[in-house]
């Protein structure tokens, strides 16, 4: 496999010290971190064997994860999140893979590679240390039950360590105090709290979930994203609306339910409907993860004019 290299220009290393990464720890090797790097490696195990794993590969080949491709002169935080077996060693940025690969998501699978059986498999992985167990055909296609909202969290940490990043003056950064995994604990619970509204942001999502009626509920990013495949826009299992109705029923008749939210929030504006109305626009304005039913009325009222017939 190849190993690539980057130099860390001084602009990089003063970014690094603006946001507290920093913290003079001793820069971990991708060997010592155990990455085996090569998402290719995982097919060596894990071939058709009558289960998910190869069609997994072939479908995260097409996904935006897959072809993520870090630029030399971009900082440290953002290689990060664009390639597998990331690690520093002084002023260079060391990764084994470009892209977001299989151990990006599962964990360094030296470990996991040298196991004799299943039981011990599973413990080596993310998900077997977080506990987080397939329930049914795929624990990612349901919400966790009530009493398992803390594995929510924990499944979510394995998408928050990138998809925390925001968007300030059209640069992607990380928040005030993250620190990348090799040179220092990532604490994401803490970093869902640090947005502000007023912030301009892209991609909090963690953050937003974190607040979100979802989260309550146990729903988390692979209850509706599929990091395997992109069969439907930003990888959902589902097109939004089906997506939508598969927990929210009621709301099943798109139309109808704007209608009569309307007529609620906006009833001075007669609202033009049509079928092919999507939840997203109320639901999810500038990309929010909150999605509660505030921020649909919000959006309504202060969208009238081009909500109105």
């Amino acid at each position: 496999m190849s190993v690539r290299w980057a130099c860390v220009t001084m602009a990089m290393s003063v970014a690094l010290l603006v946001v507290g990464l920093w913290h003079g720890q001793p820069a971990r090797s991708a060997t010592q971190q155990k990455f085996l790097g090569d998402s290719k490696q995982c097919t060596k195990c894990h071939p058709n064997d009558g289960q998910k794993h190869l069609p997994y590969f072939n479908g995260w080949k097409e996904t935006l994860h897959a072809k993520q491709q870090p630029k030399d002169d971009e900082p440290v935080t953002m290689i990060y999140r664009k390639v597998t077996g990331f690690s520093l060693k002084g002023e260079t940025a060391d990764w084994l893979e470009d892209g977001v690969g299989c151990e990006s998501c599962h964990g360094p699978n030296a470990d996991h590679a040298a196991t004799k059986t299943r039981e011990e498999a599973l413990k080596t992985t993310y998900a077997g240390k977080f506990g987080i167990e397939p329930k049914g055909n795929d624990l990612a296609h349901n919400p966790f039950p009530p009493d398992e909202i803390a594995k929510a969290q924990q499944a979510a940490m394995m998408c928050g360590q990138c998809h925390a990043v925001w968007v300030k003056d059209g640069k992607e950064v990380p928040p005030a105090g993250f620190d990348i995994p090799p040179t220092g604990p990532t604490d994401l619970f803490k970093l869902a709290q640090l947005g502000k509204a007023s912030d301009s942001l892209r991609t909090r999502q963690y953050g937003e979930w974190y607040d979100s009626p979802h989260y309550k509920k146990g729903v988390w990013c692979a209850t509706c994203h599929d990091p395997h495949a992109k069969n439907h826009r930003v990888q959902l299992r589902k097109p939004v609306n089906e997506l939508c109705s598969t927990c929210h029923q009621n709301e099943k008749d798109i139309a109808k339910h704007v209608q009569e939210m309307a007529q609620k929030h906006i009833p001075d504006v007669k609202v033009k409907v049509t079928p092919d109305m999507e939840c997203v626009p109320c639901h999810m304005p500038n990309h929010s993860h909150r999605m509660t039913n505030q921020e649909a009325a919000d959006y309504m009222k202060a969208n009238k004019d081009k909500l109105s017939q």
